[in-house]
């Protein structure tokens, strides 16, 4: 089967809510895996951003944390309704729009299905898969890699998967501490880290144009604003 390529320029997409961001990737199309790694400050920044940026929309979205539950709080909804703020949505009815589900462990992968099914059911336009590398290390890849197969498959071309992992331990240049099918399969490859001041520096890795692109964002409390002028690269 074939598709007129200009039905691809029209195809729903998904904004991360950083404006240069979105100008150099063209925003994040429903189907697609998206990567974004770097220093956990700087990830849960933009992941506050792209939360907000879909509430304020009206659109749901769904935050489908790997984090131990030992160590905190899945998402910290204060900074989340800070950033709800910025964007113009109601703090408590964005906040509304944004359904968080903790998988704890590796025998709870077969969840997959049912998140899948639950993100569909709820008209979910983003899932964002966070603290990825807390719970896989290389010897668990196949595992990860079957986990969000059926979470890209179920979702059937509906919804942006975006996935939020740390900087590789293993690796002498930077790279996502993800399997290597993953880094070729995910639509845009983003690195985000801090670059001091109150600013993060962000590297567009992989995307529709030549890479790599550096631009840098200012850091808030709540998430990244963008820099005008002689800061984009």
């Amino acid at each position: 089967m074939f598709a007129r390529a200009v039905n691809l320029l029209r195809a729903p997409r998904v904004n991360t809510g950083l404006a240069p961001l979105d100008r150099l990737v063209g925003g994040m199309p429903c189907g697609t895996v998206n990567t974004f790694y770097g220093d956990q400050g700087s990830r849960d920044a933009l992941l506050f951003t792209m939360l907000a940026s879909t509430a304020s929309r009206g659109s749901p979205s769904f935050v489908v944390s790997l984090k131990d539950y030992h160590s905190g709080k899945s998402i910290d909804t204060y900074r989340l309704a800070e950033a709800m703020l910025w964007f113009g949505a109601d703090p408590e009815e964005g906040l509304s729009r944004v359904y968080v589900s903790n998988v704890y462990g590796i025998g709870q992968l077969e969840a997959a299905d049912a998140l899948a099914r639950e993100a569909l059911a709820r008209g979910v336009e983003l899932v964002a898969v966070t603290h990825l590398s807390e719970m896989f290390s290389p010897k668990s890849y196949t595992k990860l890699v079957e986990f969000l197969g059926k979470l890209q498959r179920a979702l059937e071309g509906s919804a942006v998967l975006a996935l939020f992992a740390e900087k590789s331990r293993f690796a002498r240049r930077p790279l996502p501490e993800l399997p290597s099918l993953l880094k070729h399969t995910s639509n845009i490859i983003v690195r985000v880290e801090d670059a001091g001041k109150g600013f993060v520096r962000v590297v567009v890795e992989k995307g529709p144009l030549a890479t790599p692109k550096l631009l840098y964002a200012r850091s808030t409390g709540w998430g990244l604003l963008e820099v005008e002028g002689w800061f984009d690269g």
